[in-house]
């Protein structure tokens, strides 16, 4: 299946987004089960969203990983080269 970068991009972008919301959802209702699924999907869809980034990139510089890990800077990236 060949999916292209740009839908790795969005995916990771709003998947994050997602991810988090339900988060602090499951934290505000003592919900430790689908606090820590929130955070296997996190990782899960911002390993997404860092490979489309990786396929658009031509050139990496520097270790890619880093700050896309951090909340929001996946959704940032897609808005900022969208």
């Amino acid at each position: 299946m060949d999916v292209k970068p740009a839908t790795l991009c969005r995916f990771g972008a709003w998947g994050q987004i997602g991810t988090t919301a339900l988060a602090v959802a499951f934290w505000y209702f003592g919900m430790t089960n689908g606090l820590l699924a929130s955070c296997v999907g996190y990782l899960l869809v911002t390993m997404g969203g860092i490979a489309g980034i990786a396929r658009t990139e031509s050139a990496i510089v520097g270790p890619l990983v880093y700050p896309f890990i951090v909340p929001g800077v996946v959704p940032l990236y897609y808005v900022a080269t969208r």
